[in-house]
């Protein structure tokens, strides 16, 4: 989100990134909100094959059409809330998204984040946990994070009074790659 305002900053007049090698399909979620505020560059992204094209070719000039439709539509984010304030009021959120980018059979991304928020549903309803856990399925992510912003706008003071930690289940289930974890807090 932060990359469209600097290249518009810099005078950047296009956007064109590449997907990976081999991929059948390829898409990369160009953050729809940010047509709104004017600060979007036009982006697209081309196959790798397309790509390597153009670097042996070296064309002067180039021409890339984009054809889309924009067209308001209503997502849903699924919330389930288990446990209680046995312990505390403390509140803690299990998240992922349920949506993928187009053209994406979405199996890592983020199936493999919903498979793991379904388990960990299953394990909590047969095991409460003694806080307030919600598991959310946010809805829009892909288009620019709406479900949660739309999730966070609608429950502020909850989250700003009982809120104490959020983990988030995105890009799970690759048989090729790595593990990461990306902890944001303060040193509390």
């Amino acid at each position: 989100q932060r990359l469209a305002p600097l290249l518009a900053e810099g005078g950047v007049k296009a956007h064109v990134a590449i997907s990976a090698p081999h991929k059948g399909s390829f898409s990369l979620a160009h953050r729809q909100r940010l047509h709104a505020d004017g600060t979007a560059v036009p982006s697209v992204t081309i196959s790798y094959d397309d790509a390597e094209r153009l670097l042996r070719e070296r064309p002067a000039r180039g021409r890339i059409r984009i054809r889309q439709t924009v067209a308001k539509r209503r997502g849903w984010n699924v919330v389930a809330t288990l446990g209680g304030a046995a312990r505390d009021r403390n509140l803690t959120w299990l998240v992922g998204h349920y949506d993928t980018v187009s053209r994406s059979h979405g199996s890592v991304d983020n199936a493999g984040g919903t498979v793991c928020l379904l388990q960990a549903a299953a394990h909590f309803a047969a095991h409460p946990p003694e806080r307030e856990l919600r598991i959310v399925f946010f809805s829009g992510e892909e288009l620019g994070l709406l479900g949660s912003s739309a999730y966070v706008a609608a429950h502020e003071a909850e989250v700003r009074e009982r809120g104490r930690l959020v983990v988030n289940v995105d890009l799970s289930g690759d048989s090729i790659g790595e593990d990461h974890y990306i902890v944001l807090g303060t040193r509390e």
